[in-house]
C-alpha cells in the first residue's frame, strides 16, 4: 500500500542491456496485484467498502508503476495488473454499496491509470533494441548461438549470416524492420478503432515479407496481438468508468438511468466509445442490475 501510493517510480532496470535484460521485478509487481486482489475479494466479502477501496486503488498503483517502461514485456504485465484489479472491483460493485465519494475517489484512480501513451512507449523502446540486435549482427557482437535458433531459415546459422552480409540483406532487413516498426509506433499512437485497424495492415505486410527477410520478420513477429489486448484493456478500462458514473446516478437518483447520455455531463464528460468499432459503449437494464460492455 505504501508503495503504491508512490505517484512514479523507476525500477532499477538496465535497458542497455537489450534482450539480456533482466526484469526481475515484473514477478514482483504481478504478486503484489494478485495479494491486492485477494484482499479486495476479502474486503467485499466481510462488506468493509472503504478498506475494499483502498485496495482497489493500490492495485491500480502497483499496476501504474510499470507504466514508463519502454519494454512490451512490462506492458503486458501492467495490462494484466489491471485487468484483475478491475475483476476485483466489478465484485465489489456488485456485492456491496459505495459511498459516492468513495466512487469518485476509485474514478479518480482509474483515471490517472489510463495513460494512452504506455503502449507507444513500449513499440519504441522495442524498436531500440531490435535496431541494437540487428546493428551486433553486423558486427557480430552477438554470439551467433543466440540468435540463429529464432529465425526461421534452412541454412546452418555460420553460413547464413556471412551470406546475409555478402548480399546486403542484413542492412535490408535493418531498413524493413524500422519501416515496420514505425508504422507500429504510428498505428498505437492512433485513436484505438483506428490503431487496431492500422495494426492488421502492418500485420498483413509482415505476412508478406520474403524468406530473406528472416531477421526483421523474426523480430516483428506477433506485435499485432499487443495491440488487440490493449484494446481490451481499453474497453475494461471504459467499462468500469461508466459503470462507477451509473452507480453514482443510482445514488443521486434512486434508479439507474435509461440509457449512458444520462450521466452526461454530471458523472462523465462523454459516453465512453468502444475501442474496436468507435461507438459508444454498450448498456442494457437487467431484472436486477445492469450491464455495461464493448
Amino acid at each position: 500500500h505504501q508503495a503504491a501510493s508512490i505517484k512514479s517510480c523507476r525500477y532499477p532496470i538496465e535497458l542497455s542491456k537489450g534482450v539480456e535484460m533482466l526484469l526481475p521485478h515484473l514477478n514482483s509487481v504481478r504478486q503484489a496485484a494478485r495479494l491486492l486482489y485477494l484482499e479486495a475479494i476479502q474486503n467485499t466479502e466481510e462488506q468493509k467498502p472503504q478498506q475494499a477501496v483502498e485496495s482497489v486503488i493500490a492495485s491500480l498503483g502497483v499496476s501504474r508503476s510499470l507504466s514508463q517502461e519502454p519494454t512490451l514485456i512490462s506492458y503486458l504485465v501492467h495490462v494484466a495488473c489491471q485487468g484483475i484489479t478491475l475483476d476485483s472491483l466489478e465484485r465489489m460493485l456488485n456485492r456491496m454499496p459505495l459511498t459516492d465519494e468513495q466512487l469518485a475517489k476509485v474514478a479518480v484512480a482509474i483515471e490517472e491509470s489510463d495513460d494512452q501513451q504506455t503502449l507507444t512507449r513500449a513499440f519504441i523502446g522495442e524498436r531500440c533494441m531490435g535496431f541494437g540486435i540487428l546493428q551486433d549482427l553486423r558486427t557480430r557482437k552477438s554470439p551467433l548461438k543466440d540468435i540463429y535458433i529464432w529465425v526461421e531459415d534452412p541454412l546452418p546459422p555460420r553460413l547464413l549470416i556471412p551470406l546475409y552480409k555478402t548480399m546486403g540483406l542484413l542492412e535490408l532487413n535493418e531498413e524493413e524492420y524500422l519501416d515496420i516498426m514505425e508504422d507500429y509506433v504510428k498505428a498505437t499512437g492512433l485513436q484505438r478503432p483506428e490503431g487496431i485497424a492500422a495494426t492488421k495492415a502492418v500485420n498483413d505486410k509482415v505476412q508478406h515479407l520474403t524468406r530473406w527477410h528472416g531477421f526483421s520478420r523474426w523480430l516483428v513477429s506477433a506485435r499485432d496481438s499487443v495491440v488487440i489486448k490493449a484494446g481490451r484493456c481499453d474497453a475494461t478500462i471504459r467499462d468500469a468508468q461508466a459503470a462507477l458514473a451509473v452507480e453514482r446516478y443510482r445514488l443521486t437518483n434512486g434508479k439507474l438511468p435509461s440509457q449512458l447520455s444520462d450521466l452526461v455531463p454530471a458523472f462523465l464528460p462523454s459516453v465512453p466509445s468502444d475501442p474496436f468499432d468507435g461507438k459508444p459503449l454498450r448498456y442494457k437494464t437487467l431484472a436486477k442490475g445492469y450491464v455495461v460492455y464493448s
